[in-house]
């Protein structure tokens, strides 16, 4: 039989006493590391996110604006079970990606990023998990719909932030 730490990557081994591993649901999931003990630890490939959290096998492309490259919320993590049960964690098994640098999206609607400027890096659309509101997504003291609001005692300063009236 196939102990998990005989697995490739790509590769888990959930029945004991098999003598092969099977392969993750679709070309466009992996596993961290080998060693992989059930489907859970097959992952998106980096560029596509799972279509819904309930879903072990469908991968769909992800939208602009938004983080899969799932490597990078969990790199400073040695233990790969470790990595992958923090990536669900904070993504909802790969569902709702977090947002990269100059875009927003409301809580409501994690998947429906707008780019903060155009013609530039927003300085304070400074990318985050959605869910957790405007705190998490804007840089202080910058709140709302594209990061664009200010306390009502301050004004909006063309090169970000905010500043007295």
């Amino acid at each position: 039989s196939i102990a998990p730490e005989e697995c490739a990557s790509g590769k888990y081994q959930d029945e004991e006493g098999a003598e092969s591993c099977k392969a993750c649901a679709t070309e466009h999931t992996w596993a961290f590391s080998t060693g992989a003990e059930s489907a859970v630890s097959c992952t998106c490939r980096d560029g596509f996110r799972r279509a819904d959290a309930a879903s072990q096998d469908a991968c769909v492309a992800c939208a602009r604006g938004l983080n899969c490259d799932w490597s990078s919320y969990v790199s400073d993590l040695e233990d790969a079970a470790e990595q992958v049960a923090t990536l669900n964690n904070l993504t909802r098994f790969q569902s709702r990606p977090w947002l990269l640098p100059n875009y927003w999206a409301s809580a409501s609607e994690p998947l429906s990023a707008l780019v903060c400027d155009s013609k530039r890096e927003h300085p304070d659309c400074i990318g985050g998990d959605p869910a957790m509101g405007d705190r998490e997504i804007c840089r202080a003291p910058r709140t709302g719909e594209l990061c664009y609001k200010c306390p009502s005692d301050q004004r909006v300063l063309s090169d970000g932030g905010c500043g007295e009236c």
